[in-house]
């Protein structure tokens, strides 16, 4: 779960799951080392592997979820130059360098390489080619790209200006190898426990014992890397620990005891001790309200496969009834050892051992409540004996502790960490199932559920009390103080809690009543600052070892859990009012913390909410209210239970000053915005009503404004707009108080809503939640009733933060209009009518930006969806008086103009409107209206203007953003530029735009590469045709650029041939040159298609007929033969798919076939007789035939 506050570069999620990574190749790396081969971690990168003068130095990164990197990545660049240093640093060594990766390698921006070409791929595949002229040309392309980039060193910048491309590609770009796209951390782990399995093989080594092995070299690479000194690892050190993982050492005594067992007869049967009735017990029965935890007894059973297993946890956490559940039918045993001496325990375990023996069958055994904490040695070999006695017989022994078990005792019985099962509380879903299997109604699971968790932790044995006294009053509904109610029978349990914690020495009491005030997980460190409150613990450090185990339960993260056990001890110890003024020093306690999870956010609410002062809130609240919407999804989670707390009229909050309970309701509201916005508007009217009834001061408005500021901010909350224009117009009038009376206070709210908002800039807030109001037409006619009833400068306020400083107006309108288009029954008059509506608000108001908005679109649904071009003209009179020559508007008057019939008019409007559109490049509007420009102007037979406009709309497109509407507006205005008979500029425009299609090929059966492919291929087809006129050729005029997908029964896009074929024809009537011929005659002549191998050879003879280079024609004329051959044969077979794939096989030809290549030969021998120039006849035979 991602940090909140403090700096982002100092938060340790990522660069811990990163180091996670790298340890992890580490031991990749270290498996495969050779016998002279030595690793050192943390050295030159994280990875250096030496070996005979050479080193290969790694650098590891697991950085998938970043996104593909790029020679363009900082840390791609990074790693360049680290490289060259390196090198420089270590001249007499044959230096390699490695970035490994789980990222893909991607494409930078704008393809510098090439359309579908990387960087990173380009210089792995140079790299593995040295040599060849594909390295050549990439190690020019990839020095010219480092050089414009200018990101690298300048040492590597010095180098690559002044070393030859050979020097280079030798020096950087061959040592250096790109390896992405590698598993991550999971896959890692059972690559290496595969390797492991493998290796243990060769010497009869079981797969799980291999496996083993895993934990130590991890801790050994760990260790490695986390020394100062650089100590190596290598293969012998590697074979020392994987052998040490998976033999057993037994004891020379034992040894000599199992070889006079199994060498001597009855050896066991010589043992006549009878099972002591006094050692060992049955097993306690399960409770008649058991909940069965599935998934501990799994982990338990799972556990035992491999050994002995320990179940750890704190007092009353299950886990003899996890035992006892899990052996239920099997026979299990119990040796229980609370309270018991050493000598007493190992006296048992002796007892059980020789009882055991005695039977001499298989028992499961559970040795309950062993004391980890005391010293290990008095039983350690006593725990052993029992481990080998059950071992021999086959039976399982399960340890139950309260915390994990020291070295000794754990090497006694041969336990490692994955037989090692921690205690969990129950989660959400258990705790919801227990309530369900008790009978709890399913309409309040949820809610019963949400307080058992935050009331007892999951704590199993409270949890289990708190069930059973609401099983006795029926599961009534959950009021607020149930969250810390308690029960007889709790009371019944924290009874013995609290006389043990009270014979705790003094400082870890003291430390153990404060930290039972908290909830969730908890640090060291932050048990340290809690010990450091006034009236500080006293050795600290000390206070937290002794309590930690039955009182602090180990997480997995290294961090504790404060037993359940514990709760309501400082209450009873210290009294009500203690508890109340520690629970706000606690409070306090999180902000010294670098960084707060959404869970420490939850933490000190609710220490804020007990204690009764929001003092702590106030001063994240900065923080809290910049984050991103990230951030607050996952406060939402971890404290959504706060948000219905005093929300009905008999509830009162905790909070006796006011501006205390204000900060705790903004902060509510920001939440239920979040995770249920019908509970923060009943929130909002419940602050409504507080806010009534406070102080008319100024901290009342101060805070009245932050809570507006939040009302209008979180649009996820969808209120009417007569209520937002309320609030906003109340927002707006406590901004300009607040800048009056309070511009300390202002500043610091303005830093807490936007920092770039100035003093006279909090109008744009309101606009802000008005754009996310505005959808459809609708929308836009309650808006102006809204602000009709209010002052009219505040309407124009409002209206203008909409407008400024990017205006966002002409995006809203144009939205209702396509909303309005969407609708299956539209109502154009009705549109019109509201949106004239609004222009006379706004006109009134001198809200000028939305009247600019809304005129061109007004006069343009009367044109276009009316059907009126002459009442829009009409209109357009009275709305100018407003807008004036604004030129988006004149653009929309000009069309109407044109369609009205009069274009020499509504052109002289084009022209001059066109060059003032403001901002241009980044609206795409603009485009479109230069476009309508263009095709007005050819359907006017005006070519030229039409050429003028269309060639501004295609470079104001980003191409890298829209490639196949750039290229539809460069066709488009070729074939104006053909029509106006700039035919050789047109078929070079043709050419450019067929080249462009090549590499998007790949792309050709999706939108809108489809569409416009279908129609470029229509305008080529029509122009090769001699018999079309310009009257038909006329209606294309625009058809390329249309965004609108174009439907035709053809279930494919011609292909790029078929174009080539018609761009070839028309270069040879048209052209002013053959470069497009000869650019595309290759590409046609390696058709797969035996469509255009059949009809290619037409255009490709024409075209040597115009050069009189013959060479090609024979082989021309054979690949038309061929392919006919197959066509006919397909024919015959009843095949029309014109798309097959020439197939190579031999055929015969059709009868008759042959006389188009010998008319061809025949037709080339005249031309070039009449030319004189028989001497170019392309006849050649080989050396062998000129012999003879």
């Amino acid at each position: 779960m991602s940090g909140l506050f403090g700096d982002s570069a100092r938060q340790a999620n990522d660069s811990l799951r990163g180091y996670i990574y790298q340890i992890l190749r580490s031991v990749v790396v270290w498996l495969e080392l050779g016998e002279n081969e030595q690793l050192y971690l943390e050295g030159a990168e994280d990875l250096d592997r030496i070996y005979d003068g050479e080193a290969l130095t790694e650098q590891v990164k697991d950085t998938a979820g970043s996104g593909n990197i790029t020679l363009r990545t900082p840390t791609v660049v990074e790693a360049i130059d680290h490289f060259w240093e390196h090198a420089a640093r270590n001249p007499e060594i044959k230096l390699r360098f490695r970035y490994l990766t789980t990222s893909n390698a991607g494409i930078e921006r704008n393809s510098p390489f090439g359309a579908g070409q990387g960087g990173i791929d380009l210089w792995n595949s140079a790299a593995a080619a040295p040599g060849t002229p594909k390295a050549e040309a990439a190690t020019a392309s990839l020095v010219e790209f480092l050089i414009e980039e200018g990101t690298v060193s300048k040492p590597v910048r010095d180098f690559l200006s002044s070393g030859n491309h050979e020097q280079i590609f030798h020096r950087l770009i061959m040592p250096i190898e790109w390896v992405t796209g590698q598993h991550d951390g999971l896959a890692m782990i059972r690559l290496i426990k595969d390797r492991l399995v493998t290796h243990g093989a060769t010497t009869g080594i079981a797969p799980a014992d291999a496996e083993a092995a895993f934990d130590a070299l991890y801790t050994a690479a760990f260790e490695a890397a986390a020394r100062k000194e650089e100590i190596p690892l290598n293969r012998a050190q590697f074979l020392r620990i994987f052998a040490g993982a998976t033999e057993i050492q037994l004891p020379k005594q034992d040894l000599r005891a199992l070889v006079k067992a199994a060498m001597t007869p009855g050896y066991a049967d010589a043992l006549s001790l009878q099972m002591s009735t006094a050692v060992f017990e049955g097993a306690p029965p399960l409770p008649a309200r058991h909940f069965r935890r599935v998934a501990q007894e799994k982990l338990l059973g799972e556990a035992l496969i491999g050994g002995c297993a320990l179940l750890h946890g704190s007092t009353g956490t299950g886990k003899t009834l996890i035992a006892a559940s899990h052996f239920v039918g099997h026979d299990a045993i119990w040796l229980p050892l609370r309270d018991l001496s050493a000598a007493e325990v190992r006296s048992k375990l002796n007892l059980a051992v020789k009882g055991l023996r005695s039977e001499g069958r298989a028992r499961n055994l559970v040795v309950d409540d062993l004391d980890a904490l005391a010293d290990p040695r008095p039983i350690e070999a006593s725990l052993a004996s029992l481990w080998r006695c059950q071992r021999e017989l086959g039976g399982h022994l399960v340890l139950s502790s309260d915390r994990p078990l020291p070295a000794r005792l754990a090497q006694a019985v041969e336990l490692d960490s994955a037989r090692e099962v921690q205690m969990q509380p129950l989660d959400r879903l258990e705790i919801e199932g227990f309530l369900r299997q008790s009978g709890c109604p399913s309409e309040r699971v949820t809610t019963w559920g949400e307080i058992l968790e935050l009331s007892t932790l999951g704590h199993p044995q409270l949890v289990n009390a708190r069930i059973a006294a609401l099983e006795k009053v029926g599961f009534i509904e959950a009021r607020a103080e149930d969250l810390l109610g308690n029960t007889p029978d709790v009371d019944r349990i924290r009874f013995e809690a609290r006389r043990l914690i009270a014979e705790l020495p003094t400082g870890p009491r003291e430390l153990l009543y404060r930290a039972s005030l908290l909830s969730g997980r908890v640090t060291r460190q932050h048990l340290m600052s809690i010990a450091r409150i006034a009236d500080a613990v006293s050795e600290p450090g000390d206070a937290i070892d002794v309590i930690a185990g039955p009182w602090l339960e180990a997480t997995e993260d290294e961090a504790f859990r404060v037993s359940p056990l514990a709760r309501g001890a400082a209450e009873e110890a210290r009294g009500l009012v203690w508890v109340k003024s520690m629970h706000g020093q606690v409070a306090w306690t999180y902000l010294l913390q670098r960084t707060l999870t959404p869970w420490d956010i939850s933490a000190i609410l609710m220490h804020c909410y007990i204690s009764g002062s929001s003092a702590p809130l106030a001063h994240l609240m900065q923080s809290l209210l910049s984050a991103n919407d990230e951030v607050w999804t996952a406060i939402s989670e971890a404290c959504g239970f706060y948000t219905s707390l005093g929300l009905r009229t008999e509830d009162v909050l905790p909070f006796e000053r006011t501006h205390d309970l204000y900060i705790f309701r903004i902060l509510q509201y920001r939440i239920a915005s979040e995770k249920d916005p019908e509970l923060a508007m009943r929130l909002a009217s419940k602050v409504d009503e507080e806010f009534e009834n406070a102080p008319d001061d100024r901290a009342s408005h101060f805070f009245r404004f932050l809570f507006l500021s939040q009302f209008l901010a979180l649009t996820k909350v969808h209120y009417s707009m007569p209520v937002v224009i309320s609030r906003a117009e109340e927002f707006r009038r406590l901004a300009a108080e607040m800048e009056k009376e309070f511009p300390d206070k202002m500043a610091e709210a303005g830093g807490a809503l936007e920092a770039e908002i100035s003093r006279s800039g909090y109008a744009q807030l309101v606009g802000f939640r008005l754009i996310g109001d505005i959808r459809d037409v609708g929308d836009i006619q309650r808006l102006v009733q809204a602000l009709e009833i209010i002052p009219q400068e505040s309407a124009r306020e409002m209206l203008e933060s909409i407008g400024n400083p990017e205006n966002i107006w002409p995006y809203l309108i144009e939205q209702t209009w396509l909303s309005e288009d969407n609708n299956t029954q539209t109502d154009w008059p009705g549109y019109c009518e509201t949106l004239l509506h609004a222009f006379e608000l706004s006109a009134r108001c001198g809200a000028h930006s939305m009247a600019c908005a809304i005129a061109p679109v007004l006069i343009r649904t009367i044109n276009e969806n009316l059907g009126d071009a002459n009442k829009a003209i009409e209109t357009s009179i009275d709305l100018a008086k407003i807008v004036g020559d604004e030129p988006i508007f004149q653009c929309a008057l000009a069309k109407v103009t044109c369609d009205s019939g009069d274009f020499p008019t509504a052109l002289a409007i084009w022209k001059d409107a066109l060059p003032r559109w403001p901002n241009p490049s980044q609206d795409i509007g603009a485009v479109f209206s230069y476009r309508i420009a263009g095709i007005s102007s050819a359907q006017n037979d005006s070519w030229s203007e039409a050429v003028d406009f269309l060639d501004v709309a295609r470079d104001l497109v980003d191409k890298g953003d829209r490639p196949e509407f750039a290229l539809g507006l460069s066709m488009d205005a070729a074939f104006c530029r053909f029509m106006s008979g700039d035919r050789p500029a047109a078929v070079t425009g043709f050419g450019e735009v067929v080249s462009s299609l090549r590499p998007m090929q790949s792309k050709l059966c999706t939108e809108p590469l489809l569409s416009l492919q279908r129609r470029i291929g229509g305008i080529l087809t029509a122009i090769s045709d001699r018999n079309r006129t310009d009257t038909e050729l006329k209606k294309l005029a625009g058809i390329c650029s249309n965004p609108d997908p174009f439907i035709t029964d053809a279930s494919i896009s011609p292909p790029l041939d078929l174009l080539r074929i018609n761009l070839i024809d028309i270069e040879l009537d048209h052209g002013g040159s053959l470069r497009c011929s000869f650019r595309e005659a290759p590409h046609l002549r390696s058709s797969p298609f035996t469509a255009f191998r059949s009809t290619s050879a037409g255009p490709l003879f024409r075209l040597a007929q115009r050069t009189r280079d013959f060479t090609k024609i024979v082989a021309d004329g054979l690949r038309q033969l061929d392919a006919l051959a197959m066509a006919s044969e397909q024919l015959a077979n009843g095949s029309h798919d014109v798309m097959d794939h020439y197939d190579g096989r031999y055929r015969l030809w059709p009868v008759g076939a042959e006389e188009l290549l010998i008319g061809n030969i025949i037709v080339a021998l005249f031309d070039l007789a009449a030319a004189g120039e028989l001497d170019r006849l392309p006849l050649t035979c080989s050396p062998e035939k000129s012999a003879v």
